[in-house]
């Protein structure tokens, strides 16, 4: 399988690896000035419940704008990048119900978690977009022959909250699998750090089996 970028094979990759993401429009009014932004966020999901996962400090930035006296005026999910999608307008989003909150903001930690409503997993769904679950995360792939980074271009949102994925080499009927292996954390020249996700997900489950609830 040729997955180079801008070749069908490498086109129709991306497509199918984009129905993991969304993107979260924000606009702000802050005072007379108004500014918006996309965070890019991925579909993850433990024991079946559907997670939007970013950067945690994606979220501590909209609590540091609201602090300063920004008001949410729009809130949206970007649903349509992804392969199958049939709808082209954004999702409103009402980000305050999702319980956005950080895991950790160190240099190590930096996870931010939402809990979409199901309506609004069951939109995201009916465009075509599909959850990481535990077969993408919950385990290393035996071999890798490529890693992507997916996420919105950097006019729009400069690489915030972007999911690393790692590609296995084409199998005899030339498919190759993927599995979602970290969340990025900000460059630092040209190297690219990720933070791992299956103890976040490990974490996660262990919550969600019983130790907190979590309502939809």
């Amino acid at each position: 399988m040729n997955a180079e970028v801008g070749t069908p094979e490498g086109i129709a990759l991306t497509r199918r690896l984009l129905r993991h993401v969304v993107g979260i429009y924000f606009d702000f009014r802050l005072s007379q000035e108004r500014f918006q932004f996309v965070h890019t966020a991925f579909l993850f999901s433990v024991e079946g419940r559907w997670l939007l996962m970013t950067a945690g400090h994606c979220v501590t930035q909209i609590d540091r704008i609201r602090a300063k006296g920004g008001v949410l005026t729009t809130c949206l999910l970007i649903d349509s990048m992804g392969e199958g999608a049939a709808y082209y307008q954004p999702i409103p989003f009402a980000y305050d119900d999702a319980h956005p909150m950080p895991i950790g903001v160190t240099e190590n930690i930096d996870y931010g978690v939402l809990l979409p409503r199901e309506n609004t997993c069951q939109l995201l769904s009916a465009n075509g977009i599909v959850p990481l679950d535990e077969q993408a995360w919950d385990a290393e792939p035996s071999e890798v022959k490529d890693y992507y980074l997916l996420g919105f271009p950097e006019q729009l949102n400069a690489y915030q909250g972007n999911p690393i994925v790692a590609l296995t080499p084409p199998n005899s009927e030339g498919t190759a699998l993927y599995n979602l292996v970290a969340l990025q954390r900000p460059a630092i020249g040209r190297d690219i750090k990720g933070m791992l996700m299956p103890p976040l997900g490990e974490l996660l489950r262990d919550l969600l089996k019983g130790q907190i609830e979590i309502s939809a």
